[in-house]
């Protein structure tokens, strides 16, 4: 093929080039499960690997306000027990423990 014969350079239709592209904001909240048994060597579950994903919880407050409930959860009225005689809160379902991690807790 000669020069004249070769076709023109296509144009990018893509905008990220032009620097005119913005990403939507995304923001969400995980929550991961160590899948390590006591059966599992050392290195496979190194800093408590392999982990599972439990649940995805996306929308910039609920995103937030699930963090939040989920690190105090002494705090929370989500995590609070009702008692329908009075119809008071009785009090929240796990009491402050510092010696425990969050992650060790259950909701169940």
């Amino acid at each position: 093929m000669s020069e004249q014969e070769l076709p023109e350079a296509r144009k990018s239709t893509s905008t990220l080039l032009d620097g005119n592209h913005s990403f939507p904001p995304f923001y969400a909240c995980y929550l991961l499960r160590s899948k390590a048994t006591a059966n599992s060597n050392r290195t496979y579950t190194s800093k408590h690997r392999p982990w599972e994903m439990q649940m995805i919880v996306y929308g910039k407050l609920t995103a937030l306000q699930f963090e939040w409930a989920w690190q105090k959860p002494e705090l929370s009225r989500h995590l609070r027990t009702y008692d329908p005689q009075s119809g008071e809160d009785s009090g929240p379902i796990f009491k402050k423990d510092i010696k425990r991690n969050l992650i060790e807790r259950k909701l169940a």
